[in-house]
């Protein structure tokens, strides 16, 4: 638990150092944005010096360290994507979630450490907000389940295509097969396409009077959708939570969550990992604000 502290403060740090960065080189070349060629060598000298705990916290090996931190502080609203390479710092933010005392500055540049406060984002100490203030769903836009299945609906048509998977939400469960036949009449199911290329599509798929209707599913997509499946399906999906020591827990998931989840989590609870973490640790008086984020994919807790 100790390590982990220290990891989040050593990241929090970073992420200050890049926005400090980027904005000093900005004004040196007389420009808005950055190009990460002059930001990853900067990193990459400093990460040199890092012991193996923390550069663990990257667990991707397809990426360096370095721009994992880019990707991750463009995934929690620190920096922006201008596009071919660029990037820019975000405007500071306050993040107000329903516990009142959680107050979170997303994008600012004095980080003041809270020993009981774990998360990528900043605690707000100050009584006094001179920052915008953004609900959670103002931060990260989350469709409601519900409807995301009325909207598959309207985009299916016949799918002409070779399924070598399905994934299928039956008997309670998520269940990969390649006996795509026993697809039921009025089954919703992922369907999975092999291209040439030695890669996957993935298709929300829908049998209908014998036919395969299907669209195609963008890969940010791809697990809110699987939510949604779930849900259709009556399949429930839980997290547990765990006691520590000095009023902290550790929650756990048995799935990824999508990325605005995600992000919103990494807020006020701290990662064990940077790709695809499913355990988190943060103080048992963020539980009531999990519980707000996590709600809308109809995750419940395991007791």
């Amino acid at each position: 638990m100790l390590e982990q502290l220290l990891v989040q403060k050593k990241l929090q740090h970073y992420i200050t150092y890049v926005k400090n960065l980027i904005i000093g080189l900005a004004e040196e070349f007389q420009t808005e944005k950055v190009h990460f060629r002059r930001i990853l060598p900067v990193i990459d000298r400093l990460f040199s010096h890092e012991n193996e705990e923390f550069l663990s916290f990257f667990n991707g090996k397809k990426n360096r360290e370095s721009w994992q931190l880019l990707q991750l502080m463009h995934q929690q609203g620190e920096i922006f994507n201008e596009g071919k390479g660029y990037y820019s710092v975000l405007p500071t933010r306050v993040i107000q979630f329903p516990e009142e005392e959680t107050n979170v500055i997303v994008s600012g540049y004095d980080f003041m450490t809270n020993e009981s406060f774990f998360g990528l984002a900043q605690l707000h100490l100050n009584q006094q907000i001179i920052y915008p203030v953004l609900k959670p769903d103002d931060y990260a836009y989350r469709p409601v389940l519900l409807g995301i299945m009325s909207i598959l609906e309207k985009k299916l048509s016949p799918l002409n295509l070779d399924i070598s998977e399905a994934i299928r939400f039956i008997s309670g469960r998520q269940l990969k097969t390649s006996l795509v036949t026993n697809i039921k009449e009025g089954e919703w199911f992922i369907a999975i396409h092999e291209t040439p290329f030695n890669s996957k599509d993935f298709y929300v798929a829908l049998k209908r009077d014998n036919t395969i209707h299907g669209t195609y599913i963008l890969k940010q997509n791809y697990l809110r959708i699987c939510f949604a499946l779930c849900d259709f399906y009556g399949i429930e999906n839980k997290y547990t939570v765990k006691p520590l020591k000095n009023g902290l827990v550790e929650i756990y998931f048995n799935r990824q969550l999508p990325i605005e989840e995600l992000s919103l989590l990494n807020l006020i609870a701290f990662p064990s990992c940077y790709v695809n973490p499913k355990k988190f640790i943060t103080h048992r008086l963020q539980l009531v604000n999990i519980q707000s984020i996590l709600e809308n994919l109809k995750l419940k807790e395991m007791k």
